[in-house]
């Protein structure tokens, strides 16, 4: 049985201007689904990828969270922080059910198949990715 906890961001998104600008709630709600959608997508290749379990469940849970992107499965959070994960008790990577995780200090390795797949793969898509994001998210909010 795998460790089933999950990775997730925030999405925020900000305007200049007034509120009247904002008014429409539903313009801006499409922004941010259409927001949501672009993350998923342009992180996808940066998503630890054996099965497709992990980065397939973005896609999956993007309706039932309003705000966030979150990532779940096995091993989820163990794979984001690129640390070796072990239990407490048991100092072993198969702790016993219900046992807390700490981390030590040695580094997982993504193998070669998917060279970008690794460690905080927000973060580094988002260094990658924001200023498009930014672009893209003005853009459809003009076009309303």
């Amino acid at each position: 049985v795998g460790d089933y906890s999950q990775m997730s961001v925030n999405i925020k998104v900000k305007f200049d201007g007034n509120r009247r600008i904002i008014a429409d709630r539903m313009k801006f709600s499409k922004c941010k689904q259409k927001l949501k959608s672009q993350i998923i997508k342009d992180t996808t290749p940066y998503v630890p990828y054996q099965e497709g379990t992990l980065y397939q469940s973005a896609i999956t849970n993007q309706s039932r969270y309003k705000d966030k992107i979150v990532w779940n499965g096995p091993y989820a959070r163990f794979l984001y922080h690129g640390l070796v994960m072990i239990g407490v008790r048991s100092k072993s990577a198969w702790a016993k059910r219900g046992e807390v995780k700490q981390t030590i200090q040695k580094v997982l390795h993504y193998g070669k198949k998917h060279p970008l797949a690794g460690y905080k793969w927000y973060e580094r898509s988002k260094a990658h990715n924001k200023a498009k994001w930014v672009k893209l998210t003005k853009e459809w909010y003009k076009r309303g």
